[in-house]
C-alpha cells in the first residue's frame, strides 16, 4: 500500500452517519405494530439498499469532486476495503429480523460487493486526473452500476441473455434476491453471481491498473515541468 494513500477517517464517519440516516428513514414513518420478520423486512431491506447506495454512489460522488490524489489505486482500493468490512456491520444483524438464512444473506452480501467492486475501479481512474470530462463519465459509470443496464439494454435489443448475468443489475437486482420466494438461493442464483463478479473483478483490475499509469504519467509530467523551471 502506498505511503501516500491517507486512512478514511472522514469517510467512515460520513458512512456511518448515511447508515443511521438510512436506518432512521426506513422506520421512521411507522414501526410495525407486530414485530415479526415479514412485518419487518421490507424496512430492512429499505435499510440496506439505502446502506448499500453509499458505496456504489455516495462513495464515488465523494472522492470524485474531491482534488486528484497522488495514489489513485491504493485510496481507492484502501476506501473499498473500508466500506466492504462496514457494510458487514448492518447486513448481519438486520438478517435476524428477516427470514433470510446464512445462504440467502450472503447472496445479497455478494451482490452488494461486486457492485463494490465495479465502482472501485472507476473511482480510482477518475481521481487520478483532474479532466471533469472523466470523471462525470466515472460518475456515470457509477450511476449505472447502482441503476442496472438490463432494463434498458433489453428494451433496446441489446442485452444477449448468455451476457445478462455479467451486466450491472443494479438495485433492482439486489431486490429481487431480498424479494425472492425462494429461502435458500437457487443454482442459477449463484451463477449469475459467479458471473457477475468475474466481470466486476475484471472491471477492478482494469480501473486500477489504469489509474496507475496515469498516476504515473502525471507525475512524470510534474517532473519534467520541475525539472524545466528548475533549468
Amino acid at each position: 500500500m502506498s505511503a501516500a494513500a491517507e486512512l478514511p477517517r472522514g469517510l467512515v464517519v460520513a458512512v456511518g452517519c448515511w447508515f443511521a440516516a438510512a436506518f432512521a428513514t426506513s422506520f421512521a414513518a411507522a414501526v410495525p405494530l407486530h414485530l415479526a420478520p415479514s412485518t419487518l423486512t421490507p424496512g430492512i431491506s429499505q435499510t440496506l439498499v439505502l446502506c448499500t447506495m453509499a458505496l456504489w454512489v455516495g462513495w464515488p460522488l465523494l472522492r470524485l469532486s474531491a482534488p486528484p490524489t497522488r495514489a489513485p489505486s491504493a485510496q481507492a482500493l484502501l476506501d473499498a476495503v473500508t466500506l466492504a468490512f462496514l457494510i458487514q456491520l448492518p447486513m448481519w444483524p438486520l438478517r435476524l429480523g428477516t427470514p433470510w438464512p446464512v445462504q440467502r444473506t450472503l447472496l445479497i452480501d455478494l451482490h452488494v460487493l461486486a457492485g463494490l467492486a465495479s465502482v472501485t475501479g472507476l473511482v480510482a481512474v477518475g481521481t487520478a486526473v483532474s479532466s471533469a470530462w472523466v470523471r462525470a463519465a466515472a460518475m456515470a459509470g457509477c450511476v449505472l452500476v447502482a441503476a442496472g443496464v438490463q432494463l434498458p439494454l433489453s428494451a433496446m435489443g441489446l442485452a444477449p441473455l448468455a451476457l445478462s448475468p455479467a451486466l450491472p443489475g443494479g438495485v433492482p437486482a439486489l431486490l429481487d434476491r431480498m424479494r425472492s420466494t425462494m429461502t435458500i438461493p437457487t443454482t442459477d442464483e449463484w451463477n449469475a453471481t459467479l458471473v457477475l463478479w468475474i466481470a466486476s473483478v475484471v472491471s477492478a483490475v482494469g480501473g486500477l491498473l489504469v489509474a496507475s499509469l496515469l498516476s504515473r504519467m502525471n507525475d512524470g509530467a510534474r517532473a519534467v515541468a520541475g525539472t524545466r523551471r528548475v533549468g
